[in-house]
């Protein structure tokens, strides 16, 4: 990995350590604010996690995201795919440094409401991550991993960019239709289609796996 790739996931790094740092400096002042109206020990432990459970859960993650990246034995399709990995990954961070400031809202009883854009937002996160998924070469690290696109560079190959094309048009759908549905129903719609875009692409890896003449046995 050059010089310039280093200097890329060490800034990525270091926005991700600023972007937790943030979040739990929101966190300890909305406690603050609340801790004082929890109640019971129940009440206050719900209360308690509502607040950290995000930025404990980055926290994790971005601890551990390097080490991952460091002993992935394909080192140098993570080089070639430090671009699209990057921006990936940039793209969740706000979205979660978001989703983590209306829960600090809520709490606080000032959550706007976001019926309306919240379908906009996952959208528009969907679709960058659609543009991009395709751009990832082979990994253990990040991607969709099944034992046939590990084992194919068709089947990965093939299977991330069909992936990054639904994924693209799930995010136009969620834009779209979010001007005329709003409510409960996005809920249901992306946990639907999320499953349904998981076991496609698990099927149809498979099949390009069981074509490619130059695939790894399993």
């Amino acid at each position: 990995m050059d010089s310039k790739e280093n200097r890329s996931y060490r800034t990525i790094f270091l926005l991700s350590v600023a972007v937790v740092a943030m979040m739990f400096i929101m966190s300890g002042y909305v406690w603050y604010q609340i801790s004082g109206e929890a109640g019971e020990q129940g009440e206050s432990t719900g209360k308690f996690l509502t607040v950290f459970a995000v930025p404990i859960l980055m926290a994790v993650t971005v601890g551990v995201l390097p080490l991952f990246a460091r002993i992935e034995p394909r080192q140098r399709h993570i080089a070639q795919s430090h671009k699209a990995l990057a921006t990936i990954w940039a793209t969740l961070l706000g979205y979660l440094l978001i989703v983590h400031s209306v829960l600090l809202l809520a709490n606080l009883g000032r959550a706007p409401s976001i019926a309306t854009y919240w379908p906009i937002l996952a959208g528009l996160v969907a679709m960058v991550m659609g543009n991009y998924l395709g751009k990832i070469r082979s990994n253990h690290f990040a991607g969709f991993r099944t034992p046939w696109t590990l084992s194919s560079e068709l089947s990965w190959n093939k299977t991330h960019r069909l992936g990054g094309k639904l994924l693209f048009l799930l995010g136009l759908a969620l834009i779209a239709g979010s001007i005329i549905v709003s409510g409960e129903f996005w809920s249901y719609f992306i946990l639907f289609a999320s499953l349904l875009w998981v076991v496609v692409l698990a099927i149809y890896s498979y099949f390009i796996w069981k074509s490619d003449p130059d695939r790894t046995r399993t």
